[in-house]
């Protein structure tokens, strides 16, 4: 093979890869608890939930998700507390999102997927 079909080759497979990559773990989110109200968390073959779920929700809580294709990620509040609470399947537990008290907790729960220093993922 020439040189110049190799590196064709060679770009063309790394440009398959990023793609798949890129499909593969594209987040999905949604509501798991609105006021205390819970919502199905629909099962999806190229996502983390594999089978449908229904969660308990306490009264006045609010809770949301996002997954990608190897972990989930949680974050929920009170309407009557004064934070956030995350954590999701990467372990660490699951703990308080900010040091001091915010307030409307229930404004600001949308998980992040990435680290944030001090806290665990999903805050």
């Amino acid at each position: 093979m020439e040189k110049k079909q190799i590196i064709h080759a060679v770009a063309i497979g790394s440009a398959l890869v990023l793609n798949l990559s890129a499909t593969a773990y594209a987040a999905q989110s949604g509501d798991a608890c609105t006021n205390g109200t819970a919502t199905t968390v629909a099962s999806d073959a190229s996502y983390f939930v594999k089978n449908n779920f229904t969660p308990k929700c306490s009264n006045n809580t609010s809770v949301k998700f996002a997954q990608t294709a190897t972990d989930f990620y949680v974050k929920g509040a009170s309407s009557k507390g004064m934070h956030t609470y995350g954590g999701s399947t990467e372990g660490g537990g699951v703990g308080v999102c900010e040091n001091s008290s915010i307030a409307n907790p229930q404004s600001s729960i949308s998980p992040n997927t990435s680290t944030v220093s001090g806290f665990p993922l999903g805050c």
